[in-house]
């Protein structure tokens, strides 16, 4: 496992040439670059340490070759989501936001990220009909990735190969039914994960700054801890080791939506299909964290 970084300063006239002298161009002033952490990380951190206002933080986790094929099991992200189709549709003059949340959802937490107090119940409305590009098996809205959307040909492609349902999806304020595209149903998994000492076992304090607590926190409205969706370590696998799936969400909460994993005979087919690569861009490995 690689970790990249991600690195701010004001940078003076001397920061500058230096980073030039190794191939990283910025410029003066407040600028902010990321760099994997190797040698060449090491060799140049120190002369960067007296710009003002300098942070540096681990910000992803990068999987070789060998680690992605060894495991059974993966978190789906970033490029393996899709693009991000459309916003959610405002249902009248006096919509918040989140209206197509408490329509498709019923309740929804008035602590914590606007999460769902139950499953869904109705279908999400997005503002317009969506477009999908022909490499992508699938897409979101912006902000969020625990829904998926396709349109009905690769619906059929999902459903003969996977048995995955399908879900009506509504369009505009006037709740129309989309004409060519559905919300792909994929069932929450039935095993909880266990964390562990995995980084993903961290959680978002509940004062909605999105800073990571030092100890586990849990919304006083709905009681959910909120874990953190920062990509830092290994997937954690799920606590009923026997469990089996294709595609599920995960029971729990990342921030504002739950995570999709995915068994490794998808993910095969998700490449040979050309959706996606074999990288961390697209999976990250799952692993057990049990003692």
């Amino acid at each position: 496992m690689m970790y990249g970084r991600t690195i701010f300063g004001k940078w003076a006239e001397h920061h500058v040439n230096m980073l030039a002298q190794h191939g990283i161009s910025v410029t003066e002033g407040y600028a902010m670059f990321g760099i994997e952490e190797n040698d060449l990380y090491f060799k140049i951190i120190e002369q960067l340490k007296d710009a003002p206002e300098f942070s540096d933080r681990r910000s992803i986790a990068r999987f070789d070759a060998q680690e992605l094929r060894k495991s059974t099991t993966y978190l789906m992200h970033g490029l393996g989501l899709g693009p991000a189709l459309a916003y959610p549709a405002r249902l009248g003059k006096e919509d918040d936001g989140d209206e197509y949340l408490r329509f498709a959802f019923g309740e929804i937490c008035k602590r914590c990220n606007r999460i769902p107090l139950g499953e869904q119940i109705q279908p999400i409305t997005l503002e317009k009909e969506p477009k999908l590009g022909k490499k992508y098996l699938w897409g979101s809205f912006h902000g969020v990735s625990g829904y998926l959307f396709t349109d009905r040909e690769r619906f059929a492609l999902l459903n003969d190969t996977w048995g995955i349902g399908a879900r009506e999806v509504l369009i505009g304020s006037r709740q129309w039914s989309a004409n060519n595209f559905v919300q792909l149903d994929i069932p929450v998994a039935q095993s909880p994960l266990f964390f562990g000492e995995s980084s993903f076992g961290q959680t978002f304090a509940t004062d909605r700054s999105g800073n990571l607590s030092e100890q586990p926190e849990y919304c006083p409205g709905c009681g959910r801890a909120l874990f953190t969706n920062k990509i830092l370590d290994f997937f954690p696998a799920f606590e009923q080791e026997a469990y089996e799936f294709d595609l599920v969400f995960t029971q729990e909460w990342f921030g504002w939506y739950r995570r999709l994993v995915v068994s490794k005979k998808f993910a095969q087919w998700f490449v040979d299909h050309k959706f996606g690569k074999w990288d961390s861009n697209y999976f990250i490995p799952m692993k057990s964290f049990k003692p």
